[in-house]
């Protein structure tokens, strides 16, 4: 596979069925690196394996029965920011909640260290 021209990143877009919202994420070198090396799982290597766990949930009659919520969402940047969030993280959670169909399951994770 070969690198866009900026040779930094490659672009990986995610369905908006995945997390109820369109998201595009850019897997890095350092990405790579760190999932090589088991160095750093970051919001990237989540995203991706939500995505990846998605699309292999089979779906009934009424759609898939699990559900995502985006971490980038839930979790916060830095451990300051947490209080100073909250409003906006509570909403964004509600959100992706108020689109889930009845009896489905939506997971929500959540990283409360900001590492």
């Amino acid at each position: 596979m070969k690198l866009p021209a900026s040779g930094n990143c490659l672009p990986y877009p995610l369905d908006n069925e995945v997390f109820e919202s369109e998201c595009l994420l850019y897997i890095g070198r350092g990405d790579c690196y760190a999932l090589a090396t088991m160095e750093w799982l970051g919001l990237n290597h989540m995203h991706i394996y939500m995505a990846c766990l998605y699309d292999m949930i089979p779906a009934d009659k009424m759609g898939k029965s699990f559900g995502y919520m985006n971490p980038s969402h839930v979790s916060p940047s830095r451990v300051e920011n947490a209080l100073k969030t909250r409003i906006t993280r509570t909403q964004a959670i509600a959100n992706r909640l108020a689109k889930a169909r009845p009896s489905q399951f939506i997971f929500i994770p959540y990283n409360p260290s900001a590492h």
